[in-house]
């Protein structure tokens, strides 16, 4: 699987291969560069990482959350489920495709 970079002005400042290095990057660059933390949790490229990785229920907390402090505490007590992508079943696609209806401000199930 890919990892998430974490990137201020096309340079990377971070790299996550999992929740748990996210959460501590997170931390980190958002303390000390909070405007690029939260410019990928506003663009959702965090959530949809955590939906490619197989983490719904961390991708499902970030959904909508823009700050960085805010995403800390919605993560904060999350267990990882340890799912990835190849071994989801029928009712983890259909969380998945809700999540993103909601992302993209749709009913769940219309067009």
């Amino acid at each position: 699987m890919q990892p998430f970079y974490f990137k201020s002005y096309q340079k990377v400042v971070g790299v996550a291969h999992d929740l748990s290095e996210l959460k501590e990057h997170l931390k980190e660059i958002g303390t000390r560069d909070p405007a690029c933390v939260n410019y990928h949790l506003s663009e959702g490229h965090i959530v949809s990482w955590l939906q490619y990785i197989g983490e719904d229920s961390a991708a499902e907390a970030l959904i909508g959350v823009k700050d960085f402090n805010d995403a800390l505490k919605k993560l904060e007590g999350l267990e990882s489920n340890h799912h990835g992508t190849s071994m989801m079943n029928e009712g983890m696609m259909q969380r998945r495709r809700e999540m993103m209806m909601r992302m993209k401000g749709k009913p769940a199930g219309g067009p």
